[in-house]
């Protein structure tokens, strides 16, 4: 009996990872299409499973990945903001 429940506590944790990553699969599509160089998209790539990895808590996990992809997002929206405004 104590391994079944051990085994539901094992499907539980691993199904709110599938669905955790089902609901950020969207992200990373669009990271994709977002035009983010791939060596940027490697580095969060990396630091995103780091984070995962290192952090138990999926919540504060998921809200450091959060915060790591939106500064990334906002550092290179002014990079290209800046480097078009040298093209003109």
């Amino acid at each position: 009996m104590r391994s079944n429940a051990i085994s539901l506590l094992f499907l539980l944790r691993w199904m709110s990872v599938l669905l955790t990553s089902f609901q950020l699969a969207g992200i990373v599509w669009s990271m994709a299409k977002s035009g983010l160089p791939k060596s940027v998209r490697r580095f969060l790539r990396k630091e995103k499973s780091r984070l995962r990895r290192d952090i138990l808590n999926l919540e504060e996990a998921e809200k450091k990945v959060q915060e790591l992809v939106s500064k990334i997002f906002e550092r290179h929206k002014k990079s290209r903001v800046a480097s078009a405004g040298e093209a003109v």
